[in-house]
């Protein structure tokens, strides 16, 4: 019994450290921002023609202005009885706008959803999650850079790609030296238990 105890304990690591080597990180896009004051910008397309749009980490969903909405001829229509947004600022109603063709660092998106709401950034828009949720997201700002990722089995990885890799080590060290603990804490605990059946 001792023995199996001790096996699956083996295992567990062996898989573990598998899932460590599997993590793939592709690059999707890199927006090039451009600070407006404290604003971080990026440029789009709005069924080919060029558009300035907020870069808004918070946003939980991208939005038009209704003058941004009329200079680009999108369909308007009402939102849902008694749909709006609330912020700082208030409570504002919202209809509903669809973008034919939306594009990103050139990556056509057909038929992207924006909310229409009058915020008063003097942009045309706000870029929110349900655009910037296609990957994970860097925001790389002093860099002028907002980058998005595809990542694939990498939730028990450092994607802090950035980071020194002698600091990077120091941390996959640490947190294997904390598994060893734990499996060790346990695989004792186990054993103790098994000791005091015998």
């Amino acid at each position: 019994m001792r023995r199996l105890f001790i096996m699956l304990a083996m295992l567990g690591a062996l898989i573990a450290g598998r899932a460590l080597a599997d993590c793939k990180l592709a690059k999707l896009a890199d927006l090039p921002v451009t600070m407006v004051g404290l604003r971080p910008t990026v440029t789009a397309k709005i069924n080919g023609e060029d558009a300035q749009f907020l870069a808004d980490s918070g946003a939980f969903y991208s939005n038009i202005s209704p003058a941004g909405a009329a200079e680009y001829k999108l369909t308007v229509t009402p939102a849902p009885f008694g749909a709006g947004i609330q912020g700082v600022g208030g409570r504002a109603s919202v209809a509903l706008t669809d973008v034919k063709t939306f594009t990103l660092a050139g990556i056509p998106f057909p038929k992207v959803q924006f909310l229409v709401v009058d915020f008063g950034s003097g942009l045309i828009g706000v870029l929110g999650q349900n655009v910037f949720s296609i990957g994970d997201v860097e925001y790389d700002l002093a860099n002028g850079s907002i980058k998005l990722w595809h990542t694939e089995d990498c939730s028990h990885s450092l994607l802090a790609y950035w980071v020194h890799s002698d600091f990077a080590g120091r941390c996959r060290e640490r947190r294997q030296l904390r598994l060893r603990s734990r499996r060790k804490q346990g695989v004792d605990w186990i054993l103790s238990k098994l000791q005091d059946r015998g």
